[in-house]
């Protein structure tokens, strides 16, 4: 499998149908991907609970 990079997309089939050119599987495991990569930065805070830098 060849790893996406949005500039290259149309080296993909079906690229430009969204409805059929990521599985579900596929799109849940990017975002998934995005979410592990949230890190607190200074001064965040969530209802009232405040996050060290760089925790996750």
């Amino acid at each position: 499998m060849k790893e996406f990079v949005y500039e290259e997309r149309e080296c993909f089939d079906q690229s430009e149908n969204k409805d059929v050119f990521l599985s579900s599987q596929e799109r849940q495991s990017i975002i998934l991907n995005m979410l592990y990569g949230l890190r607190a930065s200074e001064k965040d805070e969530l209802l009232h609970i405040k996050f060290i830098e760089g925790q996750p």
